[in-house]
């Protein structure tokens, strides 16, 4: 096998509604001898189909499938199917020829096509391309820059591997290992300057790390400092005691503790003193037969100890340190006429 490569078959030109229509085949050359032909001749074979190659020569792929965008290229081949050739040698007749339209995915496929084609003669001077060849090596080998030294390597393993069409098979040999040797070394020269790449983006790393330890820090700081408000916050609020109800207030304000009430008996005779102590008992049994519509015990008691403030008696306060909340579902029509 001397070639092989992907080819189209053009199916239909372009028209005003659709593109070109391709059909995908496999195509590859050899050389074969045959009993009535002395020197060997090129067999092209396109899918499952044999040719004789009798001719062979580009031609312009925008023009024939009508596309002036079509980047494919073109080759024209004139050729003879293997069952034609076997009938003209069985039946001694004219032999039969036909042109084949061949597309290329691009230029350097035709050109080693077109090489293999036509029996090894390259279209193009072998020893133009070799020498072009050496010439960018030697070229890459001398660059400093990496990446411009990657790029000449490739192009002079491109140059060998056309040049691996000349029939010579030594000469195709010492052209394979030398693209070999040059693949090798772009590979390597693509790994060093992978890990150089990776270095830089390390040390690039290894920066980063600083800067976001210092912002964490002064975040974390940042929130310790909230929450400490927030707990002195917190227990300035459980050391405030809210008032529960008027009597705890005045228990409060009077810096005693909630106890049980005096009895009435003792209230009936601190009223007597604040109404004067030269009272008379009638005056008590008046206030005895006089009664409040509408007001509860609890409010006469306050009432009572709020003039008592305002009047300044301080004595036998002791009396009201057993002080308690009288019940608010005593009705006032119940209660007890002093």
């Amino acid at each position: 096998m001397v070639f092989q490569t992907i080819a189209w078959l053009l199916l239909e030109p372009k028209t005003t509604l659709y593109s070109p229509r391709f059909s995908q085949v496999s195509a590859s050359v050899y050389y074969e001898m045959f009993s009535f032909w002395v020197q060997p001749q090129v067999v092209l074979v396109l899918g499952h189909i044999k040719y004789l190659v009798l001719d062979s020569m580009p031609e312009d792929a925008a023009k024939r499938t009508g596309d002036l965008k079509e980047t494919k290229k073109l080759l024209r081949l004139t050729v003879r199917s293997f069952d034609d050739v076997r009938l003209t040698q069985l039946y001694q007749t004219a032999t039969k020829t036909q042109i084949v339209e061949v597309f290329v995915d691009m230029e350097h496929t035709r050109q080693r096509l077109l090489s293999a084609l036509r029996g090894g003669i390259s279209v193009i001077n072998k020893r133009t391309l070799l020498d072009d060849a050496f010439a960018t090596l030697e070229e890459a080998q001398q660059s400093t820059d990496e990446d411009e030294a990657i790029k000449l390597y490739m192009e002079a393993e491109r140059g060998f591997e056309k040049a691996e069409l000349l029939t010579d098979d030594r000469s195709r040999e010492l052209l394979k290992a030398r693209r070999a040797d040059l693949q090798q070394t772009i590979i390597k020269k693509f790994v060093k300057n992978k890990n150089v790449v990776n270095e830089k983006l390390n040390a690039c790393n290894a920066v980063a790390p600083s800067v976001t330890t210092q912002t964490n820090v002064e975040s974390f700081k940042l929130i310790t400092a909230r929450l400490d408000e927030l707990r002195r916050f917190s227990a300035q609020q459980k050391a405030q005691v809210p008032p529960i109800d008027l009597t705890a207030r005045l228990a409060l304000l009077n810096n005693r503790e909630i106890g049980p009430a005096p009895r009435e008996d003792d209230l009936v005779e601190r009223l007597r003193r604040l109404k004067g102590d030269n009272a008379s008992s009638e005056s008590g049994s008046s206030f005895q037969n006089v009664t409040f519509p509408g007001i509860s015990a609890i409010d006469n008691i306050i009432e009572q100890v709020e003039d008592e403030l305002m009047l300044g008696i301080t004595d036998e306060t002791s009396e009201f340190e057993h002080l308690i909340v009288v019940p608010l579902d005593i009705d006032a029509s119940n209660m007890l006429v002093f």
